[in-house]
């Protein structure tokens, strides 16, 4: 939903209690094979993937993602 909303040159955002990297809210702005890979730290030797924490920098849609808040603590 957030691609078709940058793409229509909307505001989008992310809100959630959880690390914006984790996999629920991830599931908005993320394409990757696996939930874990958060950071690069977590991707396996040799991976040429993106992580989640750089899809959401890096999101490639309209211009890009105004709004995220995050939480959590490990």
């Amino acid at each position: 939903m957030l691609e078709r909303a940058e793409q229509r040159g909307m505001s989008t955002g992310v809100v959630t209690t959880t690390r914006i990297t984790h996999a629920t809210p991830a599931v908005n702005y993320a394409h990757i094979a696996e939930r874990d890979w958060e950071s690069d730290a977590d991707l396996p030797a040799g991976a040429t993937v993106k992580d989640i924490a750089r899809q959401l920098i890096e999101f490639s849609y309209g211009d890009g993602i105004e709004v995220v808040l995050g939480g959590g603590r490990e």
